[in-house]
């Protein structure tokens, strides 16, 4: 198995794994996991320290990825993940 292959099966994309984790309720993210699969690395992982962090909103899908006009925003108005909070 190649290096990149190993590394990538080490790789978190079990939703449950992630709210276990955080201790938060994975239903919410379920739709936009299903339609936007997440795979995190164990390292980066490593680094989110809370839900909501840096971090976890470049890893984590946002339910409001699913909402019309939601990446039209982010695409126009890239320093505007500030305003969404």
């Amino acid at each position: 198995m190649e290096r990149w292959q190993k590394s990538l099966a080490k790789t978190v994309n079990s939703l449950d794994y992630l709210a276990e984790r955080f201790k938060i309720d994975p239903e919410p993210l379920r739709p936009v996991v299903e339609r936007y699969p997440m795979r995190i690395a164990p390292y980066y992982l490593s680094l989110i320290k809370e839900v909501g962090d840096p971090i976890w909103r470049q890893c984590v899908p946002d339910p409001r990825e699913l909402e019309d006009g939601f990446l039209l925003i982010l695409m126009t108005r890239p320093n505007c993940l500030r305003c969404l909070d």
